[in-house]
């Protein structure tokens, strides 16, 4: 009889069913593994979403005018002191190229005047050295002179004393003369005493004519060395010195003005969306430009004002990037005062809180990004 392969039949199609069951049940376990798993990792905390904001600094025209240049582009780096756009101002251009001409003209001119004065100074010093010069050889003819009176009144002196008298003679006798002894003609002897005193005349006003010479070479040598002064002043040249200070004091003051139209970077950053176009009116503290700044970032999270109670300030929070990369943060600032989206009464609060970096350098992001906070 074949009734012996029946069960067999029924015992393999009851083992078939077996591992549809066990592929159930790990499914199933897998499943509540994986529940689990995010349970624990994003169900025990409060969810938040962030945007990522750069430091920002706003750039504002220093002063009314119409903008002629823009220098940069959106997402540009720029420094301090990088140019942004330039202002345009008519009437300030008109003032700085005519102050550089007249700067131009008035050094053209100093040039020429102190050309002059160096010539009139050359020949004007050529007089006094000859005039120094000739008092020079005047006052040692003089000296000599001195010299020769005073030997002829020593002379004359000496005899006089010893009782001796000199010849009678000329003036080119005096010294040839001889020596006559006591007892001749008293006139000789008067003679003797006249030419005494005529020598020693003579000596004082040798020595007058000397001390006029060394005063008058005294008072040359010192117009001598007032001479360039004199000379330049009677050339203008100091005027016109002053005049170019001024005008170069007035350009200094006009290219500061100049700089005020040029608009510049404060900061370190990437340029972002320009808010004006070359052409456009612009007012005083009228913005320009952001600089983004992407080194010094930060995630703004607009918390419901209900949950404000679980942030604290100086804490770590965990920041979640595009990607799945996981960073932290600490929450600097919370703001004092929150807002509502729209002013129905009942309509939800918003409160600003801000976080900044700590560890480890967040991921280089566009600003604006959404990030998830997790407390």
């Amino acid at each position: 009889m074949t009734f012996v392969s029946l069960p067999a039949r029924h015992t393999r199609s009851g083992f078939t069913g077996a591992p549809l069951q066990v592929l159930v049940v790990v499914i199933l376990a897998l499943g509540g593994g994986l529940a689990a798993s995010y349970w624990l990792s994003e169900g025990r905390s409060e969810k938040f979403y962030g945007y990522v904001h750069p430091r920002m600094t706003t750039i504002a025209a220093p002063r009314s005018g119409v903008i002629s240049t823009i220098e940069i582009c959106s997402g540009d780096f720029v420094e301090p002191g990088s140019l942004i756009a330039r202002l345009a101002d008519d009437n300030l251009e008109r003032r700085f190229e005519s102050k550089q001409g007249q700067i131009a003209s008035t050094e053209a001119e100093l040039m020429r005047s102190q050309a002059q004065a160096e010539l009139d100074l050359d020949w004007r010093l050529r007089d006094v050295d000859s005039d120094i010069c000739e008092l020079q050889l005047l006052a040692a003819k003089y000296q000599k002179e001195r010299y020769d009176f005073e030997l002829r009144r020593s002379m004359l002196s000496d005899s006089l004393a010893s009782n001796q008298f000199a010849m009678l003679g000329g003036n080119d006798e005096f010294i040839s003369s001889l020596i006559r002894e006591q007892g001749e003609s008293s006139e000789d002897r008067m003679v003797t005493v006249l030419r005494l005193e005529a020598a020693e005349n003579a000596a004082e006003v040798s020595q007058a004519q000397i001390e006029w010479c060394a005063w008058n070479k005294s008072r040359l040598e010192k117009l001598r060395g007032r001479l360039p002064d004199v000379v330049k002043r009677s050339a203008g040249v100091d005027v016109l010195n002053a005049q170019l200070t001024q005008a170069r004091r007035e350009l200094q003051l006009i290219k500061a003005e100049r700089e005020h139209l040029e608009i510049k970077s404060p900061a370190i950053g990437r340029i972002g969306v320009m808010q004006i176009t070359a052409g456009s009116a612009v007012n005083p503290g009228g913005a320009i430009v952001d600089i983004l700044d992407d080194i010094e970032r930060e995630v703004v999270v607009q918390a419901p004002s209900e949950k404000i109670l679980h942030f604290k300030c100086g804490e770590k929070v965990s920041v979640r990037f595009a990607g799945r990369e996981e960073r932290e943060g600490r929450i600097v600032k919370i703001a004092p005062q929150a807002q509502t989206v729209t002013s129905e009464v009942g309509s939800e609060s918003f409160v600003e809180v801000r976080i900044q970096q700590v560890g480890e350098i967040w991921p280089d992001v566009p600003a604006g990004s959404r990030v998830t906070v997790r407390l």
